[in-house]
């Protein structure tokens, strides 16, 4: 049984759209567009924690200067990749460099440490 399916064998499912990818937590409850917009909570912006090429950060190095600019709380910040379908190279670009900030982050990120 498949939990998903590729989207042309799949023609009267329901399709998800994967929009933005955050290499940490970025409490998408708690940010506009759809979950990947810039993080606001009780009444506090910070700006620059929208998608990353809107805050002109493309590369690993430029996501981890920006990641760790506010190291006071920087899990507030993150800037997230766009990978939406209508972005083609430019999000597979981004869901790359996604994965490498998350190895990056070692054992801060989502995945296990073995």
């Amino acid at each position: 049984m498949a939990i998903m399916t590729a989207y042309s064998f799949a023609s009267d499912k329901f399709k998800p759209q994967v929009l933005c990818f955050f290499s940490i937590d970025a409490g998408s409850v708690y940010r506009g567009d759809k979950g990947c917009g810039a993080f606001s909570y009780q009444g506090s912006q910070f700006p620059g924690s929208g998608p990353c090429h809107l805050n002109g950060v493309v590369t690993l190095d430029q996501w981890w200067r920006h990641y760790n600019a506010h190291s006071e709380s920087r899990h507030s910040w993150p800037c997230g990749f766009d990978v939406s379908d209508g972005r083609n190279e430019a999000g597979a670009v981004a869901f790359a460099t996604g994965i490498a900030a998350m190895t990056k982050m070692g054992t801060e990120s989502f995945r296990d440490s073995e």
